[in-house]
């Protein structure tokens, strides 16, 4: 299956990795500010959406990750 990588995981990167995770999609997100990205790593949501349950995404620290 092909993963589709988001860049930014701020509201509209985090509601657009939900939907896609939701239709049984590979995703992967990445954003500039590390903290954003291990709060989905530990959490499984982001800080800008609380709530919203990521639990199938996998995260890029690097740009190039992704």
């Amino acid at each position: 299956m092909q993963e589709i990588g988001i860049l930014g995981g701020g509201r509209m990167g985090t509601a657009m990795a939900y939907l896609l995770l939701k239709k049984g999609k590979k995703v992967k997100i990445w954003d500039r500010n590390i903290k954003v990205i291990q709060a989905i790593q530990v959490n499984q949501e982001s800080p800008h959406l609380p709530g919203i349950k990521l639990p199938e995404i996998r995260t890029a620290v690097e740009i190039e990750d992704l």
